[in-house]
């Protein structure tokens, strides 16, 4: 979906070698956003754009008169956020506000959908800070699919693994408060910027860098699962239910369960 021209596929290349090397997912992604505003042709935005003149023009319009409602929601937020950081600093577990940090910077960049967390996630916390092993990261992931909630769910996990259950509401909190901010930043000036090529040229580079981002941790995670032949024939069957067959993922999870316990038990 994000690679379909060579620039774009050259930035997933790019993101991948990288990645390999240990560079800051975080300096790749902004590098990914800079080489596309300056390599993607602004001809291939245009056709795109056209398709899309069926859209409403309304869109966000309704959405910049902030009411009293919406005013009670920013204070309270602001208030459970100061709270949160107070908790951070009074806490006396070393880790606690590196966690706090890491998931506030994750939580800012990564965007286009719930998987582009996973690189940087298992950057920070696996390769650079050493909180969770790949094995307790893996099983994170899994725990965060086959619960009710979206794939951001993950950072609760990790907050809890490292500091107990304030870590986990810490972690979920500061994982999901940048959106909530960039949402109330969008009610007043999306409808500005949403036509900028440059915009819209910086966003696609940065979704075509996690395309290469994500290859990384399907490797990584590859190497430590695929043990034996059985292995295979899951990743066969769950890249046909999800790729082909449309089926729920919950499905998915629960057919791979119930046969490895049918198989090994």
């Amino acid at each position: 979906k994000y690679t379909r021209i060579w620039q774009e596929i050259l930035i997933a290349i790019l993101a991948f070698a990288f990645m390999m090397l240990n560079v800051n997912a975080i300096i790749i992604i902004f590098t990914a956003a800079l080489l596309a505003v300056l390599l993607l042709p602004v001809k291939k935005l245009q056709q795109m754009q056209k398709k899309k003149k069926m859209q409403s023009r309304g869109d966000f319009q309704d959405l910049r008169k902030i009411n009293q409602k919406d005013i009670a929601g920013i204070i309270l937020t602001g208030a459970i956020f100061f709270i949160l950081i107070i908790i951070t600093f009074l806490s006396p577990k070393e880790d606690f506000l590196a966690m706090t940090a890491s998931m506030f910077k994750i939580g800012a960049v990564a965007f286009g959908n719930a998987f582009t967390i996973m690189p940087l996630l298992q950057q920070d916390v696996v390769m650079t800070h050493h909180w969770l092993t790949l094995k307790q990261f893996s099983d994170g992931i899994a725990l965060g699919q086959i619960t009710p909630g979206p794939f951001l769910i993950t950072s609760v996990f990790i907050g809890y693994k490292i500091a107990g259950i304030a870590g986990s509401a810490v972690a979920g909190f500061a994982m999901f408060f940048p959106s909530f901010f960039y949402t109330l930043l969008a009610t007043v000036t999306y409808s500005k910027i949403r036509n900028n090529f440059y915009v819209k040229k910086g966003i696609r580079g940065i979704l075509s860098a996690f395309t290469g981002l994500l290859l990384f941790v399907l490797i990584s995670l590859g190497k430590f699962s695929l043990k034996n032949p059985l292995a295979l024939i899951w990743i066969l069957w769950a890249f046909i239910g999800v790729r082909f067959l449309k089926l729920n993922l919950l499905l998915v999870f629960a057919i791979g369960l119930v046969g490895t316990v049918v198989l090994y038990v």
